[in-house]
């Protein structure tokens, strides 16, 4: 949104300091545009980030990095290569599952490799994994990552991609089947289901309701799955860099408010500190709901906007049980699935999440980067991050801060009782932080992880 205002403190103001705001942020300042980006954290990176607790460094949200070529793709963009500003190492195996009966089994980065692994679990499996693996490296993936890097700025460019074969929203069956139906197609054993299922969440639904393309994104990682030397916040610090060689600014702890207008335009931002800051332009790195609902005048948002947004659902939000231990027992890989099924991954949505409680059971995903990454913990220990669903209101009146304690003890039970691992006389350093904690401290709005959700 463009403003002919006389006085501007920057040509453009990014709100949020997440990746989407670096970037655009970068990308501008390269152009010889002065940016500003206002982040409200003490901290950049939004949920791409780290926090210290002693001698133990956790990440806050994300815990891998998918699509190397686009990151790749943005520094060439802005005339730098990414080996200067970010070190990435790989991630194999890229997953160990652990089911309730106590099974194991890894599935590495080799395509070939994992066909054996299954088929070894259960032969029509091992075939599914054949088709499932044809399916995926047809052309469905690479066209959902040119999706990060097209522009979208209107509904005519939403059209154009929706119109183009090649892309996802192109590729049927997919795009028409449920995430369930679409794993069902492939794979037989409830072990392995299960272990696939968690990708529903990663776009913010259960494996009954989140789209049939999400099924292909634990493919995605055969691709190659990276962990950034010196945690994920090396990402956004990265990314950082570059942009303030630049020139870019970067303003932390600078919450903003309220976007200015100026008719119909946007001309600035006012911070919480009463401060206000003039731009020719305004980007909003934040959630939709957020900037449109909450930021900009009521008279501002014009009506068709007002009655989309009131259609939007956010995305879930999840719990994560942050653990320093010593020794590495139990974990044998950075990324380990704990699971009871496919079907428990729905169950824990529709009987738990959606009543405001805590999810009861259904899977545990545990993030162990020092596996990749030694540096996060001191010698012979390990940084654990043990995430699942929880929703941000809870039922009955109650509240996150108050049932901490509960909801710490809840998942160690989970882990002992269901899956044999034993945690507790091993624990140096604990903490936990919940959907509260996401929006408090890492700007998430509601907690809300993908923003929305991606229904079909």
């Amino acid at each position: 949104m463009s403003s002919s205002a006389p006085e501007c403190d920057y040509d453009v103001v990014v709100i949020g300091a997440g990746l989407g705001g670096l970037t655009s942020a970068g990308l501008l300042a390269n152009r010889g545009l002065r940016v500003g980006v206002f982040e409200q954290a003490p901290r950049i990176g939004g949920c791409c980030g780290s926090v210290q607790s002693g001698d133990y460094q956790f990440d806050v949200g994300a815990t891998l990095v998918l699509f190397l070529g686009v990151i790749e793709r943005y520094f060439t963009s802005i005339e730098r290569s990414m080996s200067d500003y970010i070190d990435f190492l790989p991630i194999d195996p890229l997953l160990q599952v652990v089911d309730n009966e106590k099974r194991r089994f890894a599935v590495p980065t080799s395509v070939d490799e994992t066909g054996k692994v299954f088929g070894e679990i259960c032969a029509a499996s091992g075939e599914g994994w054949k088709r499932y693996a044809e399916e995926a490296s047809s052309g469905l993936l690479s066209s959902m990552a040119d999706l990060f890097a097209v522009p979208m700025q209107n509904f005519q460019d939403a059209r154009k991609i929706a119109e183009d074969p090649s892309s996802p929203s192109g590729s049927a069956p997919p795009m028409l089947q449920s995430f369930e139906s679409t794993l069902r197609s492939f794979f037989k054993h409830d072990s392995i289901l299960g272990a696939f299922s968690h990708s529903s969440y990663s776009v913010g639904l259960p494996p009954a309701l989140a789209p049939g393309y999400a099924a292909f994104l634990n493919y995605s990682e055969h691709d190659g799955a990276y962990y950034p030397r010196g945690g994920m916040k090396a990402l956004p610090e990265g990314i950082a860099r570059a942009l303030k060689e630049d020139g870019g600014e970067i303003h932390l702890g600078a919450r903003v408010e309220s976007v200015l207008t100026q008719g119909r335009k946007a001309i600035g931002v006012r911070l919480a500190d009463g401060r206000e800051v003039r731009a020719r332009v305004v980007i909003g790195d934040i959630n939709v709901k957020a900037l449109y609902g909450e930021m900009l005048p009521k008279d501002r948002v014009p009506l068709w906007a007002r009655l989309a947004l009131s259609s939007l659902k956010l995305s879930q939000s999840s719990v994560m049980l942050m653990l320093g231990i010593e020794g590495d027992e139990g974990f044998d890989a950075q990324n380990t699935m704990f699971t009871q099924g496919l079907e428990p991954m729905n169950r824990i949505w529709f009987d738990d999440y959606e009543r405001g409680c805590p999810s009861q059971g259904g899977y545990l995903f545990a993030s162990v980067p020092s596996f990749t990454d030694p540096s996060l913990a001191p010698p012979g220990h390990h940084v654990v991050h043990l995430h699942t669903l929880a929703p941000y209101n809870l039922a009955g009146g109650r509240n996150w801060d108050d049932i901490r304690d509960e909801e710490a003890e809840r998942i160690l039970n989970f882990l002992e009782a269901d899956f044999g691992l034993f945690l507790r006389d091993r624990i140096r350093c604990m903490r936990l932080s919940t959907p509260v904690d996401l929006e408090r401290d890492v700007g998430l709005f509601r907690g809300a992880l993908y923003d929305l959700e991606s229904g079909p």
